[in-house]
């Protein structure tokens, strides 16, 4: 039997494996965390002991896992506090999934690959045994800097003169960036379509620089220049791709992370999506005047760009098309699992 990988997942990845096309086992982070999610005959699903035993009889050519959720010893909480939440975690089904899995894993010589796919942009301190062990970590908030996951995420990290010496920094070159992507089954909803609109915006405000930015189109609306729709309730997931479709330009600023579903949504619709500047670094970007545009949060640089853009209608239907097939290509979660799996040490080309 040819041997493939295994996913510890938690929900982040769990969404990943509902668009498998390659054959991979599934063990969940928690026992009971699979009724919300259908899965393909290509994913094997696994209990905990079943999981061990195929590391431990090299069934598995790789271990697929999420970060760990929390420490084991908590050394931020009162030692009475450490004792008791320890009492309970001893035997905690979840527990040992998030523990013991990778460490028999490495033991038995199984690669090891982490995939944060969270809004976070750092990698806490209970990690940092999976940076250092991991052939590759993929993280999708991954910042500019390299010290930045790391600091302030211990005691001995809040100085930048211990990090600089800390064999850490040397195993955040394994760190690549990695899309949120979309899953394959939105491409039934995502059917390009004649615009009838030129910009559209539509989500909740869980940042500044999404409120911000519904500021000023309503300031755009009233002026009355360009057709927009501001929608003041919440759409439906069909209204929305349908919205997205008809529309030139869809703003999409960051919310708790920079990337999000929209910047793709918008893509696999055939439209160009708007977005502030990114804060991260990327995996398959959208380019600037391509399959997308981009503006600064300051001096007015979404109205700016929005009406630079909106000067030439007809190269933002060349440009929705390209946006929807380099979506298509790289942003798909199966084309993203696939990427995982199959290339672990992929070229920095990609990026």
């Amino acid at each position: 039997m040819t041997p493939k990988p295994l996913l510890l997942a938690d929900n982040w990845l769990l969404e990943l494996a509902q668009d498998a096309d390659v054959p991979v086992a599934l063990v969940c982070m928690e026992a009971k965390q699979l009724s919300d999610y259908k899965l393909p005959p290509l994913v094997e699903v696994l209990n905990l002991q079943e999981a061990l035993e195929g590391l431990r009889a090299g069934r598995f050519s790789r271990l697929l896992t999420s970060p760990r959720h929390g420490p084991l010893w908590d050394k931020q909480r009162p030692l009475l506090s450490r004792i008791w939440e320890m009492r309970k975690k001893i035997g905690n089904d979840t527990v040992l999934r998030q523990y013991e899995i990778p460490k028999v894993a490495l033991s038995c010589g199984v690669p090891l690959t982490v995939v944060d796919r969270s809004d976070g942009s750092h990698i806490a301190e209970w990690n940092h045994p999976l940076l250092e062990a991991a052939e590759t970590y993929w993280m999708r908030e991954l910042p500019l800097h390299p010290q930045h996951p790391l600091i302030n995420t211990s005691r001995r990290f809040r100085h930048h003169s211990n990090l600089d010496k800390s064999p850490l920094l040397q195993a955040m070159k394994k760190v690549r960036p990695i899309s949120l992507g979309l899953s394959d089954s939105r491409q039934a909803l995502a059917k390009p379509a004649t615009k009838r609109h030129d910009i559209f915006f539509a989500g909740s405000n869980t940042s500044p620089v999404r409120e911000e930015a519904r500021q000023v189109l309503q300031r755009l609306a009233v002026e009355g220049a360009y057709k927009i729709y501001l929608p003041e309730t919440a759409l439906s997931r069909t209204d929305f791709y349908q919205a997205c479709a008809e529309s030139h330009l869809v703003v999409s600023p960051s919310g708790w992370g920079w990337d999000c579903f929209r910047h793709y949504e918008a893509a696999l619709c055939g439209s160009v999506p708007v977005m502030n500047y990114p804060t991260i670094r990327r995996y398959r970007p959208f380019l600037e005047g391509e399959h997308g545009f981009y503006y600064d949060l300051e001096d007015n640089g979404l109205e700016r760009c929005l009406r630079k853009a909106l000067t030439d209608r007809a190269r933002l239907i060349e440009m929705g098309q390209s946006a929807r097939s380099h979506a298509l290509n790289y942003h798909l979660f199966s084309k993203l699992l696939r990427l995982m799996v199959k290339n672990p040490g992929v070229s920095s080309e990609a990026f």
